[in-house]
């Protein structure tokens, strides 16, 4: 390693008797600096478990492939978050508090885009031949499961119920969200890692339960495939139909026809899918939701792009029922709400006001108020609370060697708290095989909000000790001074009188300036760009850094102790020991 980045020039002089190279000044400490690693707010806040600002760092340098790989650690698609994950990491970025946050979700995208463009092959896992594992479902949790059961050396197989995997990635979300092209590729990787894949099986028609024995554990991801109804609107057919359904259709090619005004009844982005689809089948849709728009769970992002399209919002409105004028017309009973205390599940309760009932007309309505689980197919030892399988903290359920996720649990429905299900059932199906205790996966926590790291899982026993897992970087720890407000970058998008013409995709991906220019507007909170600031600070000289081979260390023979290199250090990447 250099211990210097200046150059000796000419020869060597004489060392005076007080020079720090005679007489070491490292006993004068009564504290040493230490470089560390904490954890950024974005990583705490992932779901899936990325180590973001390391991803953030090799996207700023322009090394997306190596950013894809570190994605991939952690997260099987990165394609597919890229595009439709609820982005909860920017939310969380340090960088907001200071400008804007961070584009992460389009940074992941177009590596993952960059890294398929340029032909990547993943590598085979190292480790094969293991015990069997069977998975029902190839949805995302049932794919992520046997991404990271493979990888630790499992023989896995899938089973999936359709003719394709993807589960309502690939039946539900249309087109113009998520390309076939990109789901393709994602679930080809998986299963070229050698995962087994029989399609056509319907676990409790094709096979039972009890058929799956032979295997050493299982993992239940059936996804929610099942309209939950409205109650007094529980008839569809004649105009009325399920979003699930409409959306399956659509995406088949084999959509119903659709003309003049259509109501969407419900809040979630399955509700702004179906005005979107409608939309484009030649309707003239509007969604009808029974809380406001602050309590919309449908992602902001798509609500602006349905209404750049046009598509109308009616809040506050409840739905009681329907009246049929004729085979080509309906009537829709609806009532004015208003907004109540938080309810269980941090949402403001709703209430009908008095006297405020009205109708809308409608010549066809599609109803998006939620999805269920058929759990029909498991046997009664599996208990089943709220119609949804009862699971502790490992995922594992009341049958001893079988774990579920995904849907079918209680947890937020969306693609990646899925995937992180996939992963968490992977790693305690690896405790349980191997006899582990469960309570292990806390030693590979990310933060405390529950995310796992695979990477931390497979390296437990070699996890550098100044990594800390738990230490979340704030935003006052912070060293403004060396950052620039700079503007957010914005995925450019389609005219929205071109993109109601067809499926195309909306939004389109950042160009190579851009994504440079994006990831070098993170901070990297607690992580060691080798920026140089403590090299440079330090009044001794005793900070050695390698930016090519990327090592560094503290000559701690002559380091005072001063502190000078924690205070100057940006990200809060070096600490008091």
């Amino acid at each position: 390693m250099n211990k210097s980045k200046k150059k000796s020039i000419g020869p060597p002089l004489a060392i005076p008797s007080q020079s720090t190279s005679v007489n070491k000044t490292g006993t004068w400490r009564y504290a040493k600096p230490v470089f560390l690693e904490r954890i950024a707010p974005c990583d705490e806040a992932c779901p899936a478990g990325e180590d973001i600002d390391k991803v953030m760092l090799l996207n700023s340098q322009g090394r997306f492939i190596e950013a894809y790989q570190k994605i991939k650690e952690e997260n099987p698609f990165p394609g597919i978050c890229g595009r439709i994950c609820l982005h909860p990491c920017e939310k969380a970025c340090n960088r907001r508090l200071f400008d804007e946050a961070v584009s992460i979700r389009a940074l992941e995208r177009f590596a993952s885009d960059y890294a398929r463009e340029k032909g990547f092959v993943p590598e085979p896992p190292l480790r094969r031949g293991g015990k069997k594992v069977a998975i029902v479902g190839s949805g995302p949790a049932g794919l992520s499961c046997a991404y990271f059961l493979v990888r630790l050396g499992y023989r896995v197989t899938l089973f999936e119920k359709e003719k394709s995997a993807g589960g309502m990635l690939r039946r539900v979300i249309p087109e113009y969200r998520l390309p076939r092209n990109i789901l393709d590729w994602e679930v080809e990787q998986i299963l070229s890692m050698g995962v087994t894949l029989r399609l056509n099986t319907h676990i409790g028609y094709d096979l039972s339960i009890d058929d799956l024995k032979k295997f050493s554990a299982l993992f239940v991801a059936p996804g929610a495939s099942v309209s939950a109804g409205v109650p007094g609107m529980d008839r569809t057919g004649n105009g009325v139909d399920e979003a699930l359904n409409f959306l399956r259709q659509a995406k088949e090619g084999r959509p119903p026809a659709i003309s003049g005004q259509v109501v969407i009844v419900g809040g979630g982005n399955t509700a702004v899918d179906a005005a979107r689809v409608a939309l484009r089948l030649g309707g003239e849709p509007v969604i009808l939701y029974r809380r406001s728009q602050e309590e919309m769970p449908a992602l902001e992002e798509e609500i602006v792009h349905a209404e750049r399209e046009g598509i109308g919002f009616h809040y506050l409105t409840g739905v009681t029922g329907v009246i049929e004028q004729s085979e080509k017309g309906k009537t829709v009973s609806c009532i004015k709400m208003r907004l109540g205390e938080l309810d269980e599940t941090g949402r403001k309760s709703f209430y009908p006001l008095e006297d405020s009932s009205f109708e809308i007309k409608a010549d066809h309505i599609i109803l998006a108020v939620g999805q269920k689980t058929d759990l029909s197919f498991l046997p009664r030892i599996v208990r089943i609370k709220g119609g949804l399988i009862a699971v502790g903290p490992s995922l594992e359920t009341t049958r001893k060697g079988a774990f579920a996720g995904g849907d079918a649990v209680s947890q937020p429905r969306t693609v990646v708290h899925a995937i992180a299900s996939g992963k968490r059932a992977a790693l305690s199906i690896d405790s349980f095989l191997k006899k582990r205790s469960a309570d292990s996966m806390e030693g590979v926590a990310v933060g405390v909000k529950g995310a796992l790291s695979m990477n931390a899982y497979e390296h437990i026993q070699t996890l550098p000790v100044n990594r800390l897992m738990k230490e979340v970087v704030p935003y006052e720890s912070l060293n403004l001074d060396y950052f620039k407000k700079s503007p957010r970058s914005h995925l450019p998008t389609l005219p929205p009188k071109k993109a109601t013409k067809s499926f195309h995709e909306v939004e389109k991906g950042l160009s190579h300036p851009q994504a440079i220019r994006s990831a070098k507007r993170c901070f990297n909170c607690g992580l060691c760009s080798f920026c140089s600031n403590c090299y440079e600070f330090c009044p001794d000289l005793a900070i050695h850094l390698d930016d090519r081979k990327m090592q560094r260390e503290i000559d701690y023979d002559h380091c005072k102790g001063c502190g000078i290199c924690i205070e100057e250090c940006p990200r809060a990447a070096i600490g008091w020991e």
